[in-house]
């Protein structure tokens, strides 16, 4: 299910970005080349405008809107991505999406202008996703795609 979700993502992500000068980036990342420790860093959303990056990761788990939702793990691994492009490229914005699974009443909690802390580099780093109710129909669903691509649009500008 999460490669579902990392696909749907990526097909959204895609259709609302292109009209705007995002394409889609696929080579992978080597970090550390030529060393024994070498490493693929493979981001499951990057999207390149000229200079610009965005750069996001997908995570099919559950986000009701506690701390205790965000993995360590997963939060580290989208730290080392998003520095990996922040030398070579003008990071817009950064962050974990997930299905949220909870009313979302401030977005703004889930945010912020900088990488890191206050001195960071100014960038929008974001937890964020799709808010999914049980009882959904088609329309309902339409709507929530929509907002929060319009969110990930803010938070690129």
């Amino acid at each position: 299910m999460a490669e579902v979700w990392e696909q749907y993502l990526r097909s959204l992500l895609q259709r609302k970005l292109k009209p705007y000068g995002w394409f889609l980036k696929t080579d992978k990342q080597i970090a550390y080349k030529g060393r024994f420790f070498q490493r693929e860093l493979i981001p499951d959303l990057i999207f390149q405008q000229e200079n610009k990056l965005i750069v996001y990761d997908a995570k099919y788990k559950r986000m009701k809107g506690y701390q205790w939702d965000i993995d360590r793990a997963d939060f580290f691994q989208i730290h080392t991505y998003i520095q990996n492009f922040i030398n070579k490229y003008d990071v817009k914005s950064g962050g974990l999406l997930y299905p949220i699974s909870t009313v979302v009443s401030d977005f703004s909690k889930y945010r912020s202008n900088t990488l890191l802390n206050e001195e960071g580099k100014s960038m929008s780093f974001l937890i964020d996703g799709i808010e999914l109710k049980e009882e959904e129909n088609n329309d309902d669903f339409e709507k929530m795609e929509y907002v929060f691509t319009e969110r990930l649009l803010d938070s690129i500008n």
